[in-house]
């Protein structure tokens, strides 16, 4: 056994020669089945498929896989395009080009910013909340989607937060409160309230549910459960194990409270785009 690999379990390579192409990987848990590697995709092997194409070179597919620095450069070069793409737009405004004073031009830049912040939080909501959640709990087992969920809601939460506070300071600055109307007024509580919510989720519900998560993901392992897709194991279960219905109960309570925090920081993002929407002239 060589080629040892890194992950959330200890995986190691079956045969020889498994430096490159194809590998076959055996958990050290041995619950868990055989699974073909090839560097990204991974799948179920019986036994003795796992020997076979761990020995018969006529399997192996002579690729290298990706490594990690080129992974980062590819996020990194997409990165940098969106920044250029952004540069070209700021350079051949018609602001730049001198169409209006030199006053006015301070002020483009802030609604640029401010349109910016906006749209980066509610497209991040609209997904994340609508769209991405709901499709990788109707596809992943359980407590792979919960651990996913662990690591993407803190760095969404963080995202949201930063681009309202950046959107809330652009437009207070265009609309100081003394001299704005009421409606601009309630626009500054609607993204004050978007950046509130996302402040009580990052740093309150969203530790307490990822810590809750944890704990009832220990319980469901011990009664074999939770590597399937959808709750109707849990269910199952929850009605002969009483810790498990006790951990249920405590977790959905402050999930809910995370998910409605979550839904009005949305709602404030809604009526925004609601008054700019009015204010666009097309």
């Amino acid at each position: 056994m060589v080629d040892a690999k890194e992950s959330d379990e200890v995986k190691y390579c079956v045969g020889t020669n498994c430096s490159s192409g194809w590998k076959v990987l055996e958990s050290t848990n041995p619950n868990n089945s055989v699974s073909a590697f090839n560097g990204w995709n991974q799948f179920p092997v019986s036994h003795e498929q796992a020997a076979n194409l761990a020995q018969d070179i006529n399997f192996r597919l002579k690729i290298s896989p990706p490594s990690v620095d080129d992974r980062g450069m590819g996020w990194m070069t997409r990165f940098l395009t969106a920044v250029a793409f952004l540069a070209m737009g700021v350079v051949f405004s018609p602001e730049t080009f001198g169409s209006k004073s030199d006053g006015q031009r301070p002020l483009a830049f802030l609604k640029l910013a401010h349109l910016l912040c906006f749209s980066t939080a509610w497209g991040a909501a609209l997904w994340v909340t609508f769209i991405g959640g709901i499709i990788m709990f109707k596809n992943l087992p359980r407590h792979q989607f919960g651990n996913l969920q662990s690591k993407m809601f803190p760095a969404y939460f963080s995202l949201v937060g930063v681009c309202c506070a950046g959107s809330v300071a652009a437009f207070g600055y265009l609309h100081p409160w003394k001299t704005s109307s009421s409606a601009e007024k309630y626009q500054i509580g609607f993204i004050l309230g978007a950046f509130a919510f996302n402040l009580s989720n990052l740093f309150f519900f969203t530790p307490m549910t990822i810590k809750m998560m944890k704990e009832r993901h220990k319980i469901e392992r011990e009664a074999n459960i939770g590597e399937e897709v959808g709750w109707t194991k849990n269910q199952e279960v929850a009605k002969v194990n009483p810790k498990l219905a006790a951990m249920n109960k405590k977790f959905g309570m402050i999930h809910g409270l995370s998910s409605l925090a979550n839904i009005m920081s949305f709602g404030c993002l809604a009526m925004h785009s609601w008054y700019l929407a009015a204010k666009i002239d097309l």
